[in-house]
């Protein structure tokens, strides 16, 4: 069991971590499941995580509740909670790609063919101003991240209507990774172009 972080909303705490199980006809292989605890004084916590979550990769607190990210399956996904106790996924799937999905289903590029999509939602912050969730989005063939890939930022009031930040050349090349409210304004740490940027 490993815990990742924790964060607060008004009076409740919730913190985030997994744990990871050996799988009984394979001891070598793992089941990795989030872990998702509250509490209301830091002393005493209840596990509370959600049996739709695949993986949560961010937490944070903000004016209204709390906002999860992670995955359901292979798709990105969101969670929301007022109180860190019950949880709903965001509706309407707004953490999506740019690039197109086929009939399949599956992401394309369709020059020159199939080549899967590297969509990250690495961090979450919130402040006066609501809630960001920050990560990468690109076409990627093997392993890490990929020439055609950009930081992308997720902007919402209420921690449940989301809205991408359109894409321009200040994000080309890049990834976010990182992400904190500074009062009513955000600052986002990532890559850009192989080099640490702000």
């Amino acid at each position: 069991v490993e815990m990742t972080g924790v964060t607060a909303a008004g009076n409740n705490l919730v913190a985030w971590g997994l744990a990871e199980v050996p799988l009984a006809d394979n001891s070598d292989e793992h089941l990795v499941v989030p872990l998702l605890w509250v509490s209301s004084d830091g002393r005493t916590w209840t596990d509370v995580a959600d049996p739709l979550m695949d993986t949560v990769t961010a937490v944070t607190g903000g004016p209204r509740g709390f906002v999860a990210v992670g995955q359901v399956g292979t798709e990105p996904a969101g969670w929301f909670s007022a109180d860190g106790q019950a949880w709903q996924r965001i509706a309407g799937d707004p953490f999506d790609s740019r690039w197109p999905k086929g009939p399949d289903g599956l992401r394309i590029n369709n020059d020159p063919g199939d080549i899967p999509i590297e969509l990250t939602l690495a961090s979450a912050a919130a402040g006066s101003a609501g809630y960001l969730v920050v990560g990468g989005d690109g076409l990627c063939v093997g392993e890490g991240f990929c020439g055609s890939n950009e930081a992308v930022i997720w902007t919402s009031a209420d921690g449940r209507s989301w809205s991408r930040v359109p894409s321009d050349d200040r994000f080309s090349d890049g990834y976010a990774t990182a992400a904190t409210a500074w009062g009513s304004r955000f600052v986002i740490g990532g890559v850009q172009t192989d080099e640490p940027a702000i």
